[in-house]
């Protein structure tokens, strides 16, 4: 990962300490997906470690999605749903939804 690593000052008494969560894994934070310029919608997964202030890929989800929404689910996987794919938000709206185990790391089948 070629990103720049926060100076550990900075990041333990401005931003760590707002960074706290309880659930799937404690002090983790999950990014699905999202939009590039170049790319469109992407298949990416990363998780912020509010630990270490560092970004961990996670497996990728099973199809390109922009614009979706995710949530914890009662046994700690994360469910995200709709957005859209590389068709666009017109033609390209996605109906399905896909579960993510964080602490066996992989999609549900």
């Amino acid at each position: 990962d070629d990103r720049p690593v926060l100076p550990a000052a900075l990041w333990s008494e401005q931003i760590a300490s707002f960074l706290r969560f309880g659930r799937p894994l404690p002090n983790m934070l999950y990014a699905f997906g999202g939009r590039s310029q170049r790319h469109g919608p992407l298949s990416t997964v990363e998780m912020f470690d509010t630990w270490h202030g560092r970004w961990v890929r996670c497996p990728q989800m099973p199809v390109r999605r922009a614009g979706g929404a995710a949530t914890i689910l009662p046994d700690s996987r994360l469910a995200v749903t709709g957005g859209y794919n590389e068709l666009g938000i017109a033609e390209g709206l996605l109906t399905r939804c896909d579960i993510y185990d964080p602490i066996q790391q992989r999609w549900a089948p």
